[in-house]
């Protein structure tokens, strides 16, 4: 993906992880609006993590090219 996508990757699960650490004893729900390009390594990142999965996905397009 290039390190500009690499560098966001990182971003996205550092904030993720940073929701778990302040509300991991709540049952919350978060959304992530994001590229579809950038699911992939925050899922593999939060079950590397947290031994998070995916419960349900809801993809929208926001705009096309």
């Amino acid at each position: 993906m290039g390190l500009l996508g690499d560098q966001r990757d990182r971003l996205l699960i550092a904030a993720l992880n940073e929701i778990h650490r302040q509300r991991h004893s709540e049952p919350i729900t978060v959304g992530v609006v994001y590229g579809a390009r950038h699911v992939a390594p925050a899922v593999h990142g939060m079950r590397a993590l947290h031994n998070y999965g995916v419960r349900s996905a809801e993809w929208l397009t926001v705009f096309g090219f």
